[in-house]
């Protein structure tokens, strides 16, 4: 299922050229990786990179799958805010923080299940995500 927030990134991109500029240069891919909307984020990104229209229609063109063209289709004609690029920024934090939640989650388990002389390398990945969720929150 597509979280408001995945649904506002799309909307913002879709519907501001300075949005897409700023998507261009401070997304992280590992940050869409387990998201639906990373093919369709990417789409954007790939017809912007082209020089392209950005457009609905253009969009749903680029991609294969049926459940992302109507999502698409969705986004694209609901009425929304003003798009902003300090909105996308908040968004792409929010979203980053959320990837290092759940990778800290994830090494969490493999420390449990680890073997005792893998630990030190797992409870230093982990310290680093920490630092990372910290530092996104000033």
């Amino acid at each position: 299922a597509v979280t408001v927030l995945e649904a506002r990134i799309v909307g913002l991109l879709l519907r501001d050229p300075a949005c897409r500029a700023r998507a261009r240069e401070g997304l992280d891919p590992s940050d869409l990786e387990a998201s639906p909307v990373a093919p369709i984020v990417q789409s954007i990104l790939d017809l912007e990179g082209s020089g392209a229209a950005v457009d609905g229609p253009s969009v749903m063109a680029a991609l294969e799958d049926d459940e992302a063209r109507a999502l698409v289709a969705r986004i694209a004609f609901q009425e929304d805010a003003e798009p902003s690029v300090e909105e996308l920024e908040g968004c792409l934090e929010t979203l980053r923080r959320r990837r290092l939640r759940r990778e800290g989650r994830d090494v969490g388990k493999k420390i449990q299940e680890a073997a005792p002389g893998a630990v030190d390398d797992l409870l230093a990945a982990k310290l680093r995500l920490a630092r990372e969720i910290d530092a996104l929150q000033g």
